[in-house]
């Protein structure tokens, strides 16, 4: 079916305001330029990632192009591979029953689901049909989140895999990257009027 493993960092955005969780993309309009993009390659399959963050939560957007969209067990699924603040690997499932609220999974061995069922709260968010597949909106705290982060979605109808890097072992994912506060006070410096560098 033709899976994508991009090798690709996530850039940390900061929001001037939080995100209403809601799995809808309209206040994510504006932002359409910064989203980071996986296409399979026949383009059945298409995933746009945003990471933002406001305050203390880090929010993830995640746009599917999907046309055969799928709930359940057997259904489609978003996982997210994360470092948490010791450095360790700890992985999630998204994969929701029906439209709606959805709190993350947490895997507990290997690469695949063991059928042990561990929520994690703390990772919720909403998971909305649109009319080309469907949108993942998540909050989760900055404390549970390291410096490394790698989303994969599956398809459930192909069997299709996109993700943003790899998912194991911990010093393999993506890296979260961020704006560099000391930096940008140099950049600014030195940057003529009317100007933008990033």
């Amino acid at each position: 079916p033709g899976s994508v493993l991009t090798f690709r960092n996530l850039f940390l955005h900061t929001l001037d305001e939080a995100p209403q969780i809601d799995g809808y993309r309209d206040e994510w309009e504006p932002l359409q330029r910064n989203l980071a993009r996986l296409r399979a390659p026949d383009n059945r399959l298409e995933v746009s990632l945003f990471l933002g963050r406001h305050e203390r939560y880090l929010y993830l957007l995640v746009g599917v192009k999907d046309a055969t969209p799928a709930y359940g067990p057997e259904g489609d699924r978003v996982e997210l591979a994360v470092t948490d603040g010791d450095g360790l690997l700890q992985r999630y499932r998204i994969q929701p029953q029906a439209p709606g609220w959805t709190v993350a999974e947490r895997l507990l061995q290997g690469d695949e689901w063991d059928g042990t069922d561990v929520l994690e709260p703390a990772l919720r968010g909403e998971w909305q049909p649109h009319p080309q597949g469907y949108t993942l909106e998540m909050r989760m705290p900055r404390t549970l989140i390291g410096d490394r982060l790698s989303v994969r979605v599956r398809d459930s109808a192909s069997g299709q895999l996109l993700a943003s890097g790899r998912m194991f072992p911990a010093d393999a994912l993506g890296y979260i990257v961020e704006r560099s506060a000391r930096l940008q006070a140099m950049l600014d410096a030195v940057t003529p009027a009317a100007t933008r560098i990033w």
